[in-house]
């Protein structure tokens, strides 16, 4: 090792000084990266726990969307059925027309007679 140094031609002193000069310099840069490693791990937590509640808030709307699209398949059930009552409502007002109009033309022919 001393045969290394004697090669490299620099005094130990100053070989000593840079070297702690830089120990501190990346003891420096440690620290300033494991504060910004914690302060991304807490942000991680933060949008881990929003992500969460996002999540939850998608759920409840899509399962709002499925019973609205309940809601509006029994509506058009409800249209049909409304619909064929109405449609059966009309029939039997023209049956009843016409067996009216029987009766009326019975009730003259019985007076003809």
């Amino acid at each position: 090792m001393a045969e290394d140094n004697l090669a490299l031609d620099i005094p130990i002193e100053i070989l000593f000084k840079y070297l702690l000069k830089d120990y501190h310099r990346e003891q420096q840069r440690t620290l300033y990266l494991e504060g910004q490693i914690r302060s991304l791990l807490k942000r991680n937590t933060y949008l881990e726990q929003e992500t969460g509640k996002v999540k939850q808030q998608l759920l409840k709307k899509i399962e709002r969307n499925e019973k609205e699209i309940d809601y509006s398949q029994e509506i058009s059930q409800l249209h049909q059925a409304v619909s064929c009552r109405n449609n059966t409502i009309e029939q039997l007002k023209n049956e009843n027309a016409r067996l009216k109009n029987e009766l009326d033309t019975y009730m003259l022919f019985l007076g003809k007679i």
